[in-house]
Order: structure tokens, then C-alpha cells, then sequence
């Protein structure tokens, strides 16, 4: 949280984000299922009506273990020897503006 704390403020975002869940902020990461279930419970939205994009296997994971739609940036650090196919992501988008096709 240190990092992300004081950088997301200075990022240029159209609108604030309303969540922000580093990978300390509940004290396990991902793939375990609470930074999720915490994010959801921070905005008030049930996790099977969020939309979970990620760029690793561990991310999917999580994000369908608490029933959120899944979708993958396959740009993100993604390296040679994964196999993002084999994740089941729900959605795979190359492009961040293709995210809005599926809002």
C-alpha cells in the first residue's frame, strides 16, 4: 500500500477509482479471495455484478472463485511460458477500449 497509496492519486484518471486493494491491504493476496470479496464489500456491489480484469492466472483465479465475470489483459505481464488460454477467463480483450464493448 505504501507505493500504490501515493501513486494513484497522481495518476490521471477521468474519474477517481472507488476501491483501491494493494496486495497488502487485507493481508493475503491473490488468488486467495479475500482482496476480492473486500474491493466488492468497499463498493457495495455484490462480486457476481463486478467486472475483474487481470493480466495474471492468480487474477482469474480469484476473480471467478467469488463469482465475478472475468476478463483478461492480455497485454499485462503475461510472459512466454504462460498459457493465458488455459486460465477461463470469461473474456480475453487485447485493448483497454475493448473493455467498454463488455460494460
Amino acid at each position: 500500500m505504501r507505493f500504490t497509496d501515493r501513486l494513484v492519486p497522481a495518476l490521471p484518471f477521468a474519474s477517481r477509482p472507488a476501491v483501491t486493494v494493494s496486495g497488502d491491504t487485507v493481508g493475503v493476496p491473490k488468488p486467495d479471495p479475500a482482496p476480492m470479496l473486500h474491493a466488492a464489500s468497499q463498493i457495495g456491489i455484490a462480486p457476481e455484478h463486478c467486472l475483474y480484469v487481470g493480466d495474471a492466472e492468480r487474477d482469474i483465479q480469484a476473480g471467478r472463485v467469488v463469482g465475478m465475470k472475468t476478463v483478461l489483459a492480455s497485454w499485462g505481464y503475461i510472459s512466454a511460458q504462460d498459457q493465458p488460454e488455459q486460465w477461463g477467463a470469461d473474456i480475453s480483450i487485447n485493448h483497454p477500449l475493448e473493455l467498454l464493448q463488455h460494460l
